[in-house]
């Protein structure tokens, strides 16, 4: 018998086939988790990479995910012009105590 051919068609079959499933013992048939819309709920039929139910679902979460990103990057730019304001107003009052205030603070790695 030459490995690298097929089995003979009287040969029985190794395993069942995947059309028939029958549950083992008193465990109910597990069925197949059903996907959901991420906008509307709605069941999703199709290819398994999808996460909405039809073209206006899809649209619809996009915009919802840009706007997510959008705020997100909003509060950012919030906080970094919080912490730059904050940081105006120590020069600020550095600099209203004068110069001779400005000439003893230390500078790491500058000799002076």
């Amino acid at each position: 018998m030459d490995l690298f051919r097929a089995a003979p068609a009287d040969a029985p079959a190794t395993s069942s086939s995947p059309s028939t499933f029958e549950p083992l013992g008193d465990l109910p048939a597990q069925l197949p988790p059903t996907r959901t819309c991420i906008v509307c709920g709605k069941p999703i039929t199709g290819r398994i990479e999808k996460k909405a139910c039809s073209g206006k679902c899809r649209i619809i979460a996009c915009r919802q995910r840009r706007h997510g990103a959008l705020l997100d990057r909003l509060a950012a730019a919030e906080q970094a012009l919080a912490a730059a304001a904050a940081a105006v107003e120590a020069l600020r009052q550095v600099a209203q105590q004068g110069p001779h205030v400005t000439a003893s603070l230390a500078v790491p790695g500058r000799v002076a």
